[in-house]
C-alpha cells in the first residue's frame, strides 16, 4: 500500500517573511512500498527462483476457501517465487497441499527481429514460422508454447545477444513484460 503525504503545510499569519515546509506524517518515511504479490503453488514448487506462467483461475478454483489468493494474479505473466512461507492448504488440482509463497512478475525471454529489439519499445507478438525442432533457440524462439499469446503488447525491458539463426538473419535475444 502506498502512503501519499496531500497535507499541505499551511502558511504562517504571523510573519510575511516566515517559510513554512511541508511536514511528514509520522511513521511515514517517504518512500514507495512495493507491492507483495502472494499466492500458492505446489509444494514441490515452493522454492525460491521457480518460475510459472499464471495463465487464469481454473473453474476447479471457485469454490476454494484460498482461491482470492490464487486470484489475485494477472493472467498472462511469469512470476517468479521470492520467498516460501510455512502455511499450507488443501487443493483439488494439486495432488499435493499447496503452499503460500510471495512471487513477482519476472520477464520472459524471446527472440525478434534485430532491428525492432529496442530497450523499451513495444512490441506486438507475433507467431514465428520456423519448425526446425533441432535448433537450441526453437523454444525460445517461439514464446506462445510458454503461455504467451499471438497478438500480447510486450515492452522490451533488455537487449541480449544477436542470435545466429539458419533460417533468417538478424535475429536478437531480447527480454519482455506484458505492456500493460
Amino acid at each position: 500500500m502506498t502512503t501519499s503525504n496531500s497535507d499541505s503545510a499551511k502558511s504562517s499569519t504571523k510573519s510575511s517573511s516566515s517559510k513554512t515546509t511541508p511536514r511528514k506524517r509520522s511513521g511515514s518515511s517517504g518512500q514507495k512500498k512495493e507491492k507483495t504479490d502472494i499466492t500458492v503453488v505446489g509444494s514441490n514448487q515452493a522454492v525460491e527462483g521457480y518460475v510459472f506462467f499464471y495463465s487464469g483461475p481454473l473453474s476447479e478454483c471457485k469454490s476454494c476457501k484460498v482461491k482470492n489468493i490464487c486470484f489475485g494474479l494477472r493472467p498472462g505473466r511469469f512470476y517468479r517465487v521470492k520467498s516460501v512461507r510455512d502455511t499450507k492448504h488443501e487443493c483439488k488440482v494439486f495432488d499435493s497441499k499447496v503452499q503460500v509463497v510471495v512471487v513477482e512478475p519476472t520477464p520472459a525471454e524471446t527472440i525478434i527481429e534485430g532491428k525492432k529489439a529496442v530497450e523499451g519499445t513495444v512490441i506486438t507478438l507475433g507467431e514465428t514460422k520456423c519448425m526446425d525442432l533441432s535448433c537450441p533457440h526453437y523454444k525460445i524462439c517461439r514464446p506462445l508454447q510458454g503461455g504467451l499469446k499471438r497478438g500480447a503488447k510486450l515492452k522490451i525491458i533488455e537487449v541480449k545477444e544477436e542470435v545466429k539463426c539458419s533460417k533468417s538473419k538478424g535475429r536478437t535475444r531480447v527480454m519482455v513484460l506484458p505492456a500493460d
